[in-house]
């Protein structure tokens, strides 16, 4: 507002200048003068906020934050001796059902469901079959080739069954 207070100011001393070449000091309307420095004020004003919206919307770095992360339903459910437990955020509780800690049959609940009913009547199942299943706990290594012969070999043989050689791990 600086700006524009000071081009007000230079406008009526520049106004006055003349309309005091014209008339004598005793004939100056005053209010005239008010009336049309006001006027060029709102028009200066209104020019300047109008360049610097602009600016502002063109300038990305003051653009809107992202939106908020979505609550993410809580769940509750129960264990193989009916202990309830949750709440549990929806990604815990998918964990849980892939790895196996909680199987399907487990009853589970949030606050969209009427009642208690099996993971795997819910929309978790859904969500589940969109993913890979659990790699195995234990797992056998890709056959490989003795070293000896270039025979194929699983990773279950100790000795290679063409040459008979040790085969190392």
């Amino acid at each position: 507002m600086q700006v524009a207070w000071e081009t007000t100011r230079e406008k009526a001393l520049e106004y006055f200048e003349l309309d005091s070449e014209v008339h004598s000091g005793a004939d100056v309307e005053w209010g005239h003068i008010g009336h049309h420095v006001m006027e060029e004020a709102a028009e200066h004003v209104a020019e300047h906020a109008a360049h610097h919206a602009k600016e502002h919307v063109a300038d990305k770095s003051h653009s809107a934050p992202p939106p908020l992360p979505k609550k993410q339903v809580q769940w509750h459910y129960t264990t193989d001796d009916e202990t309830t437990l949750g709440p549990v955020p929806e990604a815990e509780l998918l964990k849980l059902l892939r790895d196996g800690a909680v199987p399907m049959s487990a009853l589970v609940w949030n606050k969209d469901l009427t009642d208690w009913m099996p993971a795997s009547e819910t929309p978790l199942a859904a969500k589940l079959e969109a993913a890979p299943p659990p790699l195995p706990k234990t797992r056998k290594r890709a056959p490989s080739v003795c070293g000896a012969c270039g025979r194929a070999v699983t990773a279950d043989d100790k000795f290679c069954p063409d040459c008979g050689k040790p085969l190392n791990p």
